[in-house]
């Protein structure tokens, strides 16, 4: 049985955990809207950030900036996955083939991916 200190213990935890998580999430959006800014692609006055443009900016930015769970991030670096330009050249089917690297591991990534503007490759 877990005490009421615990508790509160875990707890606190957790949300620092998921602020830790927000501030990584929201520095990659900062440094991703600084280059668009300065590297705008003009059509009909809007601006595009192509998909190739992001992961070029990416490219350099390693798994570590995302912040993932622990179990996660050891499952990616054991497949060699150590960039998140890597990370979004693969599919679903590809992740889940990663030993130990399950739904919830791959539900935590495509959100973080997705927060990122980012996706996972379509399976074809």
């Amino acid at each position: 049985m877990v005490t009421k200190e615990e508790f509160k213990f875990l707890l606190k935890m957790l949300k620092d955990f998921a602020e830790n998580i927000q501030k990584d999430i929201d520095e990659i959006r900062i440094r991703l809207n600084e280059l668009e800014n300065k590297d705008k692609i003009s059509s009909n006055k809007k601006c595009i950030f192509t998909q190739e443009k992001k992961l070029e900016i990416l490219r350099k930015n390693n798994i570590d900036d995302l912040n993932l769970p622990v179990i996660t991030k050891r499952c990616l670096k054991t497949a060699q996955i150590e960039q998140i330009s890597d990370l979004v050249s693969l599919t679903r089917e590809d992740l889940l083939k990663i030993k130990y690297f399950g739904n919830k591991s791959l539900w935590i990534v495509m959100n973080i991916l997705n927060s990122l503007g980012l996706s996972l490759k379509e399976y074809k």
